[in-house]
């Protein structure tokens, strides 16, 4: 048990009726209304603010700032990182040094946010997923299960990546952006606002699509490949490296080099 309260400021522990003989006192900010499961460790150095419920075997440590009505499910860590007022952390989630889950945002089960990872208002992070190093996840968006949002990636508001997708290193997705199931997207590629990507379908690096255009499932793009606005690709359709397809174009099935 690691749990250390100020002499002035009392958690409520759960099943506890008084803090455990070895408990040291010290200054740590634990709001009176908050709870505490008597086997979370809450360190000296952390803050955790009115309402806020740790479960059983949560560990909050080295600085990490707890807003209000914040849920740290059992097994959930937090190391030098931030989860505002409302947010989930979910069971055996990781939250990294100067990681944000910003006001309302969940991360599910298992998920992790890397150093200095940022999950916007209301966006949600599933089950399993991670965030990485200096990723950004705007509002109201949507990473399901399973899915990796790259190191220096950028995610855009109301955006939906499906399960199992791939959104690798310094990608850039606008908003309302759609990437369906099983889609991997390649190092510092662009992808415009209103864009959707088909479930399975593969980008390469350095990819440019522009707004409006919707991919089909099943699409093989190549690298360096730059895609005009209101573009439609049909499915099965494979785009060799270096191509240029112009705005409006409709590319059906077959290969285009």
């Amino acid at each position: 048990m690691n749990l250390k309260l100020s002499g002035l400021i009392t958690a409520t522990l759960l099943g506890a009726a008084a803090l455990p003989a070895q408990a040291e006192i010290c200054d740590v900010m634990i709001d009176e209304s908050a709870r505490v499961n008597r086997n979370a460790s809450v360190d000296c150095t952390s803050r955790i603010g009115a309402g806020t419920r740790v479960a059983a075997d949560a560990s909050v440590t080295y600085y990490s700032n707890i807003g209000e009505d914040v849920v740290i499910r059992r097994g959930a860590r937090l190391e030098m990182g931030q989860a505002n007022q409302g947010a989930d952390v979910g069971a055996y989630a990781y939250v990294g040094p100067h990681a944000i889950l910003r006001d309302n945002a969940r991360l599910g089960r298992s998920a992790r946010m890397e150093t200095d990872a940022y999950v916007g208002d209301r966006s949600r992070v599933g089950q399993s997923s991670v965030v990485g190093v200096n990723a950004f996840v705007n509002t109201d968006s949507v990473i399901a299960g399973f899915s990796v949002v790259g190191n220096e990636a950028n995610v855009g508001s109301e955006t939906n990546v499906r399960s199992l997708a791939i959104v690798n290193t310094d990608v850039r997705l606008g908003d309302n952006v759609l990437i369906g199931s099983g889609v991997e997207i390649g190092s510092h590629s662009v992808i415009a606002a209103q864009v959707s990507i088909g479930q399975y379908t593969e980008l390469g690096y350095n990819v440019n699509v522009g707004y409006n255009t919707r991919i089909a499932r099943d699409v093989v793009i190549g690298n360096q490949v730059t895609i005009g606005r209101d573009v439609i690709i049909r499915r099965g359709a494979t785009i060799q490296d270096g191509m240029v397809i112009p705005a409006g174009t409709i590319i059906q099935a077959g290969v285009y080099y």
